[in-house]
C-alpha cells in the first residue's frame, strides 16, 4: 500500500510541475526492488531531456508481480485522467475530450462545462477544477475557467471588462479586469507553446 500511495503523490506532483518547465520533457524511471527494505523500496528518478518528442514512463522491475500491474495501473489511470473528464446531462455519464471544452461557469450552485454546442453538469468545484486542469486552462473571472487554446478573440472595448468569444460558436463569456492581463500573457505563451 505504501508504494500505491507513494506513486500517486510522486505522479500527481509532476504532472503538476510539467508545465512549469516549459518545453523541457520529463522521463521517469520507476526502479523497484521487491528485496529492498521498506522505505527503500522504489527509486524515482526524473530526466528532463528537450530533444524528445513525448513524455514516457519507464518502469524497471525486477519481475512482474500484483503490486507493479497496480503501479501500471494507476499510472495509466492518472494519465487519461488528464485527457477526459467525466460529465453528466441528467442521469448520462459522458467522457469529454480536454481539447473539446471552452469553458467552465459557475450557475447556481452547479458548475457547467460548455463545449461548442452542449452543455453538461460537472461534479467539481471551480478551484478543483483548476487544481486538475491542464495549464492551458485559466481562471478568467470568479466564476469562469477557459480553455486558453479555444479562445477565437478578446474584445476589450466592452465596459471594463473584455468579451471572449469561440470559433465555431455562438458562446461567449467575459474576462474581468482583474484577470485580463494574466489572460493575454497565457494566451500569448500558450498560442506558441501549443500549436
Amino acid at each position: 500500500m505504501y508504494v500505491y500511495k507513494l506513486m500517486h503523490r510522486i505522479l500527481h506532483l509532476s504532472l503538476k510541475l510539467l508545465p512549469l518547465m516549459h518545453k523541457a520533457i520529463i522521463v521517469f524511471k520507476i526502479c523497484y526492488d521487491s528485496n529492498a527494505k521498506k522505505g527503500e523500496r522504489m527509486k524515482i528518478i526524473i530526466n528532463i531531456q528537450e530533444d524528445m518528442n513525448e513524455n514516457e514512463i519507464h518502469l524497471c522491475v525486477r519481475e512482474l508481480n500484483e503490486e507493479v500491474v497496480a503501479i501500471q495501473k494507476i499510472i495509466q489511470q492518472n494519465l487519461s485522467s488528464y485527457n477526459e473528464m467525466v460529465v453528466y446531462q441528467e442521469d448520462v455519464e459522458y467522457y469529454i475530450p480536454l481539447k473539446q471544452i471552452l469553458f467552465f461557469e459557475t450557475s447556481g450552485r452547479e458548475i457547467m462545462l460548455h463545449t461548442k454546442s452542449e452543455l453538461f453538469v460537472v461534479k467539481k468545484k471551480l478551484y478543483e477544477l483548476e487544481e486538475i486542469l491542464p495549464d492551458y486552462f485559466e481562471r478568467i473571472s470568479k466564476s469562469c475557467v477557459v480553455n486558453v487554446l479555444s479562445i477565437y478573440s478578446m474584445n476589450k472595448k466592452v465596459v471594463s471588462n473584455g468579451l471572449i468569444e469561440f470559433n465555431g460558436t455562438h458562446k461567449q463569456v467575459y474576462v474581468s479586469r482583474m484577470y485580463y492581463k494574466s489572460l493575454k500573457l497565457k494566451l500569448e505563451r500558450k498560442r506558441r507553446s501549443y500549436e
